[in-house]
């Protein structure tokens, strides 16, 4: 190209002179003006970068045309820059969550950074992309502002917008639905529902006390009539009812208490740890919303009144403390019946009712006050709540909620685990009596036959098998000190027999090989009393089941005579004796786990 003024020959912008040619300026170079002159490097402008989108046909004219390659992205100048005053290339992976922009992409900066849906960041020139709490709310794309699902916005696109409301969990996500006559009316079904549940509830506590009264009646008219041996057998078989009932109650508790604990400490560990669960898993822990009594994430109550996160913290701390006040008072009442010739049972039952009520709020009540703290602060120096991103962490309302959160840790994270060692502590005499030291001791077990007339038959567990024998268990006698036993035999009351295997009767040989399997035995005799049948006498060394099996009889005969083991079964029923604490532990580690960030 000729020079006007000159008339020399000079490069156009692009191209460089070589000889007598002008070529293009080579890649990682380039030449914005006409003339002779070399080819500036892109290091100069960026650090780390080049002109590789440069094709045979395009020039290198201007330094914007100075990129980063594939993997890198153009980072504007910082400390970390290796040209002082220079933007520079860096890495993808120096992003805090580099799987959410696309890397496979050249010439890459700040503002058309490709950040991927289900991926979010504050501003156009941020570089700080985080996973969405609820990965269908953000679409992904370079502009913050343009990347949120409909109905919502802000941090993570977890806002909802006005004429929205959010409805779903941490575990399933959370999604902004339009407020519409349809949603309004789920959410007065969800309320109706409640409702009915409520009064059937209250409808089957009167039907229970009607047939309470109606069974009194006839027990009153029974003894009316003296017809004793009807009233007698009456009250057997409703005894055997109750333990039958307690034996239920019993065994069913401890999975109770494991399912519960399980949907508990998973439903949040997706929103406690950020852990992203299978969609499937996810949508099948959702069902299980309720164990966490999270009523309000399943319908869009927003659309009906405004719920923020403080008036979910609020209404996870008073209510129960409302039905502690009212469940406790009644305990108080019913104790004072109780010490005027009352019955026990009721005064038992409101206190074991209070317990597993206790159990089942902790850790959900404990999560909403612990997370009244958990803040995410971004790199413009805002700082939003994570669970619920409308509320603005420096605000002097949300530090009013957190000196309420600091006093309800008081009560619940602390106040009740204190309260259930307290409670264990002061009973631990009675709940073990010494099972670690049992083992190895010797004991004694008699047992008497009943007469067949009576009809009465006792099921003893014989390995996989129920097996009827003629046994009962409140004519047993436990005689523990050695001393007493050689007493007994020397006067005659234990007679030692040398060959009593073909004495014994078949349901002997099925206590004998009941009591083997948990103890070693070392003797067999018969043991005869004034006025009463012979009894089998099994002499046995106590093996660590052994000793287990006699503590837990042990506790069982403390809770007849000792009613306050029984209104806090809950707290050490599924533990063996020794292990009277382990429900504390047990709480700690659940609070461990779903008490938030």
């Amino acid at each position: 190209m000729r020079d006007p003024a000159s008339y020399l020959c000079v490069c156009p912008a692009g191209t460089t002179g070589v000889g007598t040619l002008c070529e293009p300026c080579p890649i990682g170079t380039y030449k914005d003006k006409l003339g002779n002159v070399a080819c500036e490097t892109c290091e100069a402008v960026v650090t780390g970068s080049t002109t590789v989108l440069i094709s045979n046909s395009t020039l290198a004219t201007s330094e914007v045309q100075c990129v980063c390659e594939t993997g890198y992205f153009k980072h504007p100048a910082d400390d970390e820059s290796p040209t002082e005053g220079l933007p520079y290339c860096a890495k993808m992976d120096s992003l805090k969550v580099p799987e959410g922009v696309d890397s496979t992409k050249a010439g890459v900066n700040v503002t058309n950074l490709p950040v991927l849906p289900s991926f979010w960041r504050t501003t156009q020139t941020s570089t700080d992309v985080r996973h969405c709490f609820s990965p269908e709310a953000c679409l992904g794309g370079p502009d913050p502002e343009q990347s949120c699902a409909e109905g919502h916005m802000g941090a993570y696109c977890g806002v909802c917008k006005e004429g929205y409301s959010a409805v779903g969990n941490s575990l399933s996500g959370m999604t902004c639905v339009e407020c519409t006559g349809d949603s309004s009316s789920t959410v007065k079904m969800g309320v109706g529902f409640v409702a009915l549940l409520l009064i059937a509830f209250g409808v089957a506590v009167h039907c229970k006390r009607r047939r309470g009264a109606a069974s009194s009646t006839a027990d009153a008219l029974a003894e009316a009539n003296n017809d004793l041996k009807a009233m007698l057998a009456k009250k057997k078989q409703l005894e055997k009812k109750r333990k039958a009932a307690d034996k239920f109650l019993n065994n069913v508790q401890t999975p109770f208490k494991i399912i519960l604990s399980y949907v508990q400490i998973v439903s949040g560990f997706s929103f406690n740890f950020s852990i992203r669960f299978p969609p499937v898993f996810s949508s099948v822990m959702s069902v299980f919303a309720f164990a966490n009594l999270d009523f309000v994430s399943l319908t869009p109550m927003g659309c009906v009144v405004p719920i923020t996160y403080h008036h979910q913290l609020l209404g996870y701390t008073i209510l129960p403390l409302v039905a502690f006040t009212a469940l406790l008072a009644l305990y108080k009442v019913l104790s004072a019946r109780a010490s005027r010739g009352g019955s026990n049972e009721s005064r038992d039952q409101v206190f074991n009712t209070f317990l597993v009520l206790t159990f089942f709020v902790l850790p959900t009540t404990s999560t909403k006050i612990l997370n009244t703290f958990a803040c995410d602060e971004f790199d413009d120096g805002t700082r939003w709540l994570k669970g619920d991103l409308s509320i603005d962490c420096d605000s002097a309302t949300h530090k009013f909620f957190e000196f309420y959160a600091a006093g309800m840790i008081l009560v619940f994270p602390v106040g009740i685990p204190a309260m259930y060692f307290a409670l264990l502590y002061k009973s631990k005499g009675l709940l073990d009596r010494g099972q670690a030291k049992l083992v190895n001791t010797k004991m004694v077990k008699l047992v008497e036959q009943i007469k067949e007339e009576t009809g009465a038959v006792d099921k003893e567990e014989v390995g996989d098998e129920e097996k009827e024998v003629l046994l009962v268990s409140n004519v047993c006698d436990y005689i523990t000190d050695q001393g007493e036993i050689e007493e007994a035999v020397k006067k005659g009351d234990i007679i030692l027999e040398d060959q009593w295997l073909s004495s014994l009767k078949d349901e002997h040989k099925t206590l004998l090989e009941f009591v083997a399997k948990e103890s070693n035995v070392d003797r067999i005799f018969w043991h005869f009393r004034e006025g009463r049948e012979a009894a089998l006498g099994v002499e046995v060394t106590l093996s660590e089941e052994g000793a287990k099996l006699e503590a837990l009889r042990r506790r069982a005969a403390d809770e007849e005579e000792h009613s306050k083991l029984g209104r806090m079964k809950f707290l050490y029923q599924a533990y063996e004796p020794k292990c009277w604490w382990f429900e504390v532990f047990e709480t700690l580690r659940r609070l461990l786990l779903t008490g938030g960030q």
